[in-house]
């Protein structure tokens, strides 16, 4: 029965990236009606905007001629910025694995000392080259650095969902060297997520549909990332987590699988 509701499904992607950045705009065409449109839609953006994996900066620890810094407001030698702003676009580095079965955390690392008799201007591509993750905006002005300046970064990252106070964070993890500064994280590469459901309003489409007295269901998902992944991957994945979700259910809720005690109460019941 459910695949007769969706045999005449038809799904169309406009990819917005000369006018939204990393931005989609899904269109389900043919939905059995407006109800089935909200139904989808409510299902992909809750689990697109709290399940999706992703890759971010949980801890960093920041060096300079004097030595390591041990908060966010202990100031850094010889930069252009203040340490919570640099500390702000570390943050906006935007990251993508390179291994999906990369596990734990890992460390990407930058030293550099200014050389020149000019300031130097430090981006994300100065980070070492790393085999389990790819910096996606190396271009991203990070600070400046003086002449004579040192400054030495690690950045402790790892893969996981949804958000994570620096409370939490400090409290799961520790590290073996000192001056590891904790940060509350954001772990979803999807940003923004908006749907609408219509009926059809096709005049020829219409007409038929009005005749067997039902109205087919039109739904316009946007889905709008921070680059790691596309919207057409995130919508993917989005998919094979509902799949997974609606098995786990379906098995748990099979007699033959519930508890003894649940077996005694269903047999109350009946």
């Amino acid at each position: 029965m459910s695949s007769l509701l969706l045999e005449s499904l038809e799904i169309k992607e406009i990819i917005t990236k000369d006018i939204i950045p990393h931005t989609s705009i899904f269109t389900f065409y043919h939905l059995p009606n407006t109800s089935m449109g909200i139904t989808i839609g409510n299902n992909l953006r809750q689990i697109l905007m709290t399940l999706i994996e992703g890759i971010a900066i949980l801890g960093i620890k920041i060096t300079d001629k004097i030595g390591p810094k041990n908060n966010i407001i202990s100031p850094i030698e010889q930069i252009g910025d203040s340490t919570p702003y640099l500390i702000l676009n570390l943050k906006k580095i935007i990251l993508k694995e390179k291994k999906t079965d990369k596990k734990g955390i890992f460390c990407l690392e930058m030293k550099i000392e200014n050389k020149e008799q000019e300031l130097k201007t430090i981006r994300a591509g100065d980070f070492e080259e790393n085999e389990n993750v790819e910096i996606k905006n190396p271009e991203l002005c990070l600070t400046t650095l003086e002449t004579g300046g040192v400054l030495e970064i690690k950045l402790y990252c790892q893969k996981s969902w949804g958000y994570h106070s620096e409370e939490e964070q400090e409290k799961d993890h520790h590290f073996e060297e000192d001056n590891v500064i904790f940060l509350d994280s954001d772990y979803s590469p999807v940003k923004k997520v908006s749907f609408g459901c219509s009926s059809d309003t096709n005049p020829i489409t219409k007409t038929i549909i009005t005749s067997s007295k039902k109205k087919e269901g039109e739904l316009t998902i946007t889905v709008t990332t921070n680059g790691a992944i596309s919207p057409r991957e995130a919508v993917l994945e989005a998919l094979t987590i509902s799949e997974d979700i609606s098995k786990s259910i379906r098995s748990r809720f099979s007699k033959n699988n519930f508890k003894d005690e649940e077996k005694e109460a269903l047999r109350q019941q009946n």
